[in-house]
């Protein structure tokens, strides 16, 4: 399909763009970004009419602008590959996808958790664990796009993993986290 075969020159891009510069950016600006990218998508192609709605949260009384990490314009690539994922497993027309931003701690080290929820039928734990493998094609299909996802959170220092969005009921929905290290604002 056309998407697979996208998805795999940009993963050579990833690998090939060893040199490109961190810059500081702000993670709900890149949430943002990527929204609109696959909202102008469904804009522009979408035969089965769906539409999608994303909620952000910031817990604590964060400050968006203060929300912010060392990693490149790729950032949003992996938004937009979760996002399309969503997009394309959820059955119903509108596709609800709810983001929550938090900071996280690990010793005095300062961390960005976000949490992607979306209200797809989830998956099954026996798949979740091989879900980042790079060409897992038993995830129907979400595998490459995953690989592209994994491969950048752990360029810029975070961690990523998948659960349910309702404790051990994978049937309501899936929720990938992920945390990346805290940009200091200078």
């Amino acid at each position: 399909s056309q998407s697979l075969l996208d998805n795999m020159r940009r993963l050579e891009r990833l690998y090939m763009q060893k040199d490109l510069k961190p810059i500081l950016k702000n993670l709900p600006d890149a949430i943002n970004n990527a929204y609109s990218t696959v909202e102008q998508a469904l804009y522009n192609n979408n035969p089965h009419g769906k539409s999608i709605r994303m909620s952000v949260t910031l817990e604590h009384g964060l400050h968006p602008a203060d929300i912010n990490i060392t990693a490149e314009d790729l950032l949003e690539e992996i938004f937009i590959n979760l996002f399309s994922n969503s997009v394309k497993y959820t059955d119903s027309s509108e596709v609800k996808i709810d983001v929550l931003i938090k900071d996280y701690f690990i010793g005095e080290a300062k961390y960005w958790m976000i949490n992607i929820s979306d209200y797809v039928k989830g998956i099954q734990d026996s798949t979740k664990k091989d879900l980042f493998e790079r060409f897992y094609s038993k995830a129907k299909g979400r595998g490459l796009g995953l690989s592209i996802v994994r491969t950048l959170v752990e360029r810029y220092k975070g961690k990523i993993w998948v659960g349910d969005r309702v404790y051990r009921d994978h049937t309501k929905g899936t929720t990938f986290g992920m945390i990346f290290p805290a940009a200091h604002n200078k």
